[in-house]
């Protein structure tokens, strides 16, 4: 599966609030910083919060950029409300499976190496 796949397959199961299927797609680390952060900081939270409460109605990836084992996807939300959100996440290639990484800090955040 590509970036732009496994970023699309994890706001597709956050919009459909399978928050189980979601998880399996982000880095171990994304949903530690989540739990460090501690209640009501959690992936359920997090989607809910991405997709208007599980109203996005349309994601379009505008880019993909790869190196190595990283990889950046910019995307466009459009939500049922009319709404439109454009943003970009950074996803990691561990043992050849895409994960997204949730709330990067710091100057590599959504960008490549």
């Amino acid at each position: 599966m590509a970036p732009a796949d496994t970023l699309r397959a994890f706001y597709t199961a956050c919009n459909k609030r399978q928050y189980a299927k979601a998880e399996r797609l982000v880095t171990k680390d994304s949903l530690q910083r989540l739990a460090s952060m501690g209640t009501p900081a959690n992936l359920g939270t997090y989607c809910d919060d991405l997709t208007e409460k599980g109203t996005l109605k349309r994601l379009d990836i505008l880019d993909e950029a790869v190196q190595g084992e990283a990889a950046v996807v910019r995307f466009k939300f459009r939500y049922e409300s009319g709404g439109v959100d454009e943003g970009s996440d950074r996803l990691l290639r561990r043992n050849g499976i895409w994960e997204v990484e949730l709330m990067q800090t710091g100057a590599g955040a959504s960008k490549l190496p």
